[in-house]
């Protein structure tokens, strides 16, 4: 194995990085997802893809009726058995801003996928792509849980 000065690998990793000229390599005609990714709209991707299961539980109003969208989610949670903060909660996430990116915020997240009805699959992808983060950190006792759950479908 390569041995570094002071056997610091990780400061040898950081200083790489910082050497990285991104935007000379990455330009429009070699990276054309750049832009794509650059303004990308963390509150679009959210209410997007909550659209887009809510549909799939028989939601059947337009994509711009975000109101009529969060009451049929909420009651779809209720009817479910699944604890949603508040109609007002729902509306401020499709409206204002996603649940915020801590461990309350996840938690939340799980919970209205366990509403929409979301296995394992979807819910990885509700995460990475509409919530913009991670799924299932297994170290985390509420996220193995939720795991667990999503793996034999209870709710």
């Amino acid at each position: 194995m390569v041995q570094f000065e002071n056997n610091n690998a990780t400061q040898l990793a950081e200083d790489l990085l910082w050497d990285f000229h991104y935007d000379e390599v990455y330009d429009k005609e070699n990276f054309p997802e750049k832009e794509y990714i650059m303004n990308l709209n963390p509150l679009n991707t959210f209410y997007e893809y909550t659209y887009k299961y809510a549909r799939k539980n028989g939601f059947d109003g337009d994509q711009t009726q975000a109101d009529n969208l969060a009451k049929f989610i909420f009651n779809l949670s209720k009817n479910k058995g699944v604890t949603l903060s508040s109609l007002n909660t729902v509306k401020n996430w499709l409206k204002q801003s996603p649940p915020a990116k801590n461990p309350g915020g996840r938690n939340n997240v799980y919970r209205l996928c366990f509403a929409l009805g979301l296995d394992v699959k979807e819910t990885k992808e509700f995460f990475l792509k509409a919530y913009l983060d991670r799924p299932f950190n297994y170290k985390n006792i509420y996220e193995s849980t939720s795991l667990f759950c999503f793996n034999n479908k209870l709710p």
